[in-house]
């Protein structure tokens, strides 16, 4: 029997022998480097090559299910359609190679090299891929249910439109990672670096995020019910259209995100960073916002009827126009926050700090505002009729074309 190269049909082994996996195994001992060996259609199951020099080899369509390939070099071989089903790969070096179509089903690859791979369409569930490189890895409409992704490298990696329920990700590296239209129901990706992804349209509903990175990332059209979030990092991430319903982001920063049109019901966000957040066209009412800081936060127009925020930090916050009647805002800082033309009609703003705020055009009619700090605030054409304003500190405050309130007012 004979080893011929795929691309020049050179005979590299001769040798007498009963199968293809006895002459790949004497031909590996016999030669140091098997260079673009033709292995393709041959049954290898069970083979052991272990530390094979093997790079660009043809192994389409080969059976190599439960081979031992560890340590193996592999450098752009083809393994498209092949069986490495419970294979063990551990430390082999299989970059820039293609894998399309393989089954990879348990496949251990913990701590292979795999950057610039090609493993699109693959069945990679249950696979152990712990502590292995990705960097650039190409893992369109993949299946990877159940794997062991945790402390992998997965760096600008394309895994669009591949399912990864229950996957082990903690402590990854995704950063600037395509993640577009996954399915991540269950998954833990706790303490993941994701800063810069692209998860829009992905399913992350109770995934595990706690302490992870998403920085910079585009969260739009994700499904992030019941996932917890606490203690993580979304600086200027953009969760437009985003159902966040019953989430956990207590703890979390989130500096400068974006909510439009974003689901916050019911949603944890109890001692959150919110500092300039734009949250526009999204129902906050039903969300928990204790001991929140929402400095500088823009939330124009928004419809906040009811809503509990009280001891909120709203310092220099933009509520011009917004809907807070009947809320309660006690004890809330809002120093030099904008609130003109603001309907705070029968709003609790007892011992509230609005020193500095702008409340021109606002309606205050039966407003509880005892203990109120208004000093130096502006008034002007403000609704206060029946408003109570009993202790209020009214120090350089413009009342100017100001409708009195009846209680405390003089």
């Amino acid at each position: 029997m004979v080893l011929k190269r795929w691309d020049t049909n050179e005979v590299i082994f001769e040798t007498q022998c009963s199968n293809h996996k006895e002459l790949l195994i004497k031909a590996s001992k016999a030669i140091d480097k098997l260079f673009r060996v033709d292995l393709r259609n041959m049954n290898l199951e069970g083979i052991d090559l272990k530390w094979a020099n093997l790079p660009e080899a043809k192994l389409n369509k080969a059976n190599l299910k439960n081979a031992n390939l560890i340590g193996a070099n592999l450098t752009k071989s083809d393994l498209g359609e092949a069986n490495l089903q419970e294979a063990v790969l551990k430390s082999s070096i299989v970059n820039d190679s293609n894998l399309e179509k393989a089954n990879l089903y348990k496949i251990n690859l913990s701590g292979t090299d795999l950057t610039g791979a090609n493993l699109n369409d693959t069945n990679i569930q249950e696979a152990n891929l712990r502590e292995s490189d990705l960097t650039r890895t190409s893992i369109l409409n993949a299946n990877l249910s159940k794997t062991d992704l945790s402390e992998t490298n997965l760096r600008r990696a394309n895994l669009s439109n591949s399912i990864l329920k229950e996957a082990n990700i903690q402590n990854a590296n995704l950063n600037n990672a395509i993640l577009k239209n996954i399915d991540f129901i269950n998954a833990n990706l706790s303490k993941a670096g994701l800063k810069g992804v692209n998860l829009s349209n992905s399913n992350l509903a109770n995934t595990n995020l706690s302490y992870a990175n998403l920085s910079d990332s585009n969260l739009s059209k994700t499904n992030l019910n019941h996932t917890n979030l606490s203690n993580a990092i979304l600086n200027n991430t953009n969760l437009t259209d985003s159902s966040l319903k019953e989430a956990n982001l207590s703890n979390a920063n989130l500096r400068r995100a974006n909510f439009i049109r974003t689901n916050l019901f019911k949603t944890n966000l109890s001692d959150t960073s919110l500092r300039w957040a734009t949250i526009v066209w999204t129902n906050i009412n039903n969300a928990i916002l204790k001991g929140a800081d929402l400095t500088g936060i823009l939330l124009t127009g928004q419809n906040l009827n009811k809503v509990n925020l009280s001891e909120v930090n709203l310092t220099e916050a933009n509520l011009s126009e917004a809907n807070l009647s009947k809320a309660n805002l006690s004890k809330v800082d809002l120093t030099n926050a904008n609130l003109r033309w603001a309907n705070l009609s029968h709003t609790n703003l007892s011992q509230a700090n609005l020193s500095g705020a702008n409340l021109s055009e606002t309606n205050l009619s039966k407003a509880n505002l005892e203990d109120a700090n208004l000093s130096e605030a502006d008034l002007s054409c403000t609704n206060l009729i029946d408003a109570n304003l009993k202790n209020a500190d009214l120090t350089r405050t413009n009342l100017k074309g100001t409708n009195k309130a009846r209680k405390g007012m003089k």
